[in-house]
């Protein structure tokens, strides 16, 4: 996914978000970003995350779970940003 595509992406979702589902998508649109949901939701993989953070938050208390696992979501957010707005550029410069 070249910067030019991730910066669609970016901006179809904030149109969805900021509109609802009233807004008008091309049935490609929607294609598009049904198939990058699904393709970010394989990468992240929350489902097969819970049981690695359960074991290893074993013996914490629920208020250190939560701010541990809002950390992790900010912290997953931002890579994924960079990595899809500058991750051409950044691996051109390797």
């Amino acid at each position: 996914m070249n910067s030019d595509m991730a910066f669609n992406v970016l901006a179809m979702y904030s149109v969805l978000l900021k509109n609802g589902l009233d807004c008008e998508l091309s049935p490609m649109d929607f294609a598009y970003l049904l198939k990058t949901g699904i393709a970010l939701f394989a990468i992240v993989n929350p489902i097969g995350s819970v049981p690695i953070f359960l074991s290893a938050t074993n013996g914490w208390t629920d208020a250190e779970r939560k701010r541990i696992s809002n950390l992790v979501a900010i912290t997953v957010f931002c890579v994924l940003t960079v990595a899809a707005l500058m991750g051409e550029q950044i691996l051109h410069f390797f």
